[in-house]
């Protein structure tokens, strides 16, 4: 599923003012919420990478089970969207991933990253509409 234009203002919003959640699951059904500074929509609308240091508990979470979810919220305008889907944690040198992810996180030791493949967008924005899947 395409990630839409107002669902990207708000995921740069919410990198400006705090960070952004991955949530994953343990091979035993453990949640595991870790939290980003930068998350990057790439040209595709599709795909969404974020730079890591190593790692840990996320990736071996997706070793099991490549079911992932970020939130993103504009706390100002009482916004937000759970982006669904599936996700797998990418190292090496050579990974063209890790390379872009450096070109715009130059003074951050990139090790890594994880690729989220959006598939479902959810509404997380109070009121009616809350919980509701987004439709292109």
């Amino acid at each position: 599923m395409p990630v839409r234009e107002e669902i990207e203002a708000v995921m740069k919003i919410a990198m400006r003012e705090t960070y952004i959640p991955l949530a994953t699951v343990s091979s035993v059904g453990e949640p595991h919420i870790r939290p980003f500074r930068v998350a990057r929509l790439l040209e595709d609308r599709r795909t969404i990478i974020i730079p890591a240091i190593r790692g840990g508990k996320t990736a071996n979470n997706l070793k099991n089970n490549p079911r992932a979810a970020i939130l993103v919220i504009d706390r100002d305008e009482m916004k937000g969207y759970n982006i669904e889907g599936d996700a797998e944690y990418i190292e090496g040198e050579h990974s063209p991933y890790i390379t872009l992810a450096r070109k715009f996180m130059p003074d951050y030791p990139v090790k890594a990253v994880f690729k989220l493949r959006v598939r479902k967008i959810y509404n997380a924005t109070p009121g009616q509409n809350a919980g509701k899947r987004v439709n292109l």
